[in-house]
């Protein structure tokens, strides 16, 4: 990862604890101001019953402490409706302002995760493992053309030192195609190859063994020749 990336990533991740952080604290805000708000409501609702039982006796019975006692209540409501109305006004303030961070958050995080990702996209752009293996089927299409001209020379060669070794001289020439179906084996599920049964199972197997395997043969059958006079 360049700098570049790695100031950016760094900047986001700030950014994101930031938004985070006002989102607890207006969170731990709107909880208190919905306590107080509740206090107040059951506080109105409270006295506006008190009141209720006050009236007859205040208005009727011209009760002097029924009356001082009504007079206290509604000043007391009065505070509290605009209380009340502060409050709701502030919690809808605050539930707006707490909506918008929480968008804020979402979207900081997707910055984030999209900067960390195109860091990725670019590091791999930038990687030399492509280059390593372009160089290395290169190599090895070339190490195949060797093999399979050196095995069609060599079969050819055989046949002629004696018609008698023409059917390991045809395993030699073949030769080439066996390192494929080998190869195919050790490749399967990281290429698009298709493999059956018997061809699945040399994917454990070695290009010098399997090979090796008809040079040898080869090679007893031409020991076990003899001149005939």
């Amino acid at each position: 990862m360049n700098a570049a990336a790695t100031t950016e990533e760094s900047s986001n991740k700030t950014k994101l604890e930031k938004i985070e952080a006002r989102i607890c604290e207006l969170t731990e805000s709107l909880a208190k101001l919905d306590q107080t708000l509740s206090a107040s409501l059951a506080r109105q609702a409270a006295l506006a019953s008190e009141r209720q039982a006050l009236v007859l006796a205040a208005r009727v019975r011209k009760e002097s402490a029924a009356q001082k006692r009504l007079d206290a209540i509604d000043q007391e409501i009065s505070r509290l409706t605009r209380d009340i109305a502060d409050d709701r006004s502030a919690v809808s303030d605050l539930t707006r302002e707490l909506e918008e961070a929480r968008r804020a958050s979402v979207r900081s995080e997707w910055e984030r995760r999209k900067a960390e990702l195109c860091a990725a996209l670019q590091s791999r752009l930038e990687a030399k493992s492509s280059q390593k293996i372009d160089a290395a089927v290169a190599a090895l299409v070339e190490a195949l053309d060797e093999q399979t001209a050196a095995d069609q020379l060599l079969s050819g060669e055989l046949i002629k030192f004696d018609r008698g070794l023409r059917s390991v001289a045809k395993e030699i020439g073949r030769l080439s195609s066996h390192r494929g179906t080998i190869l195919a084996a050790k490749l399967y599920g990281r290429m698009p190859v298709s493999l059956f049964g018997p061809e699945y199972s040399l994917r454990n197997r070695s290009v010098r063994e399997e090979v090796g395997r008809r040079y040898q043969d080869a090679l007893e059958s031409l020991d076990s020749l003899e001149l005939l006079s």
